[in-house]
């Protein structure tokens, strides 16, 4: 017969903040791509 077994990650005053954390540094990223998107669109010669 198998058990699952309690998991044990650490304290959880340690992870408080991921989710705004990670929030923040998707924004910065998608800010990034918009960039680099119009100066793609800026510099093309038709």
């Amino acid at each position: 017969m198998k058990y699952a077994l309690e998991e044990r990650i650490g304290e959880p005053s340690l992870f408080c903040g991921r989710k705004q954390e990670m929030e923040l540094l998707m924004n910065w990223s998608h800010q990034i791509n918009a960039i680099k998107l119009r100066k793609i669109h800026t510099c093309r010669v038709d």
